[in-house]
């Protein structure tokens, strides 16, 4: 039981330490600074120049402009420049 039991801890290990929060996740906790981290950390990950990085405030003009979060994913923000649009 125990050795069955294994591959599911080991997963749930190694989930917990290599993959972060979603931004959506911080953002809907008031956790600004770290939506943003987590958005450059995603964006260096999949290559993004690192002019097109988020800041606190582009990411605040974002979320009001699009007035949900939900209607356009963080990784379109960073496709576009950071302007939303």
């Amino acid at each position: 039981m125990v050795i069955n039991a294994f591959p599911t801890i080991l997963a749930a290990f190694l989930v917990s330490v290599f993959v972060p929060e979603s931004p959506r996740f911080y953002l809907g906790r008031g956790r600004l600074e770290e939506a943003v981290n987590v958005c450059n950390t995603l964006a260096s990950r999949l290559n993004y120049d690192r002019s097109s990085y988020l800041s606190e405030d582009e990411l605040r003009r974002y979320l009001f402009r699009t007035k949900e979060i939900g209607r356009m994913s963080t990784l379109d923000c960073h496709r576009n420049g950071g302007n939303g649009e």
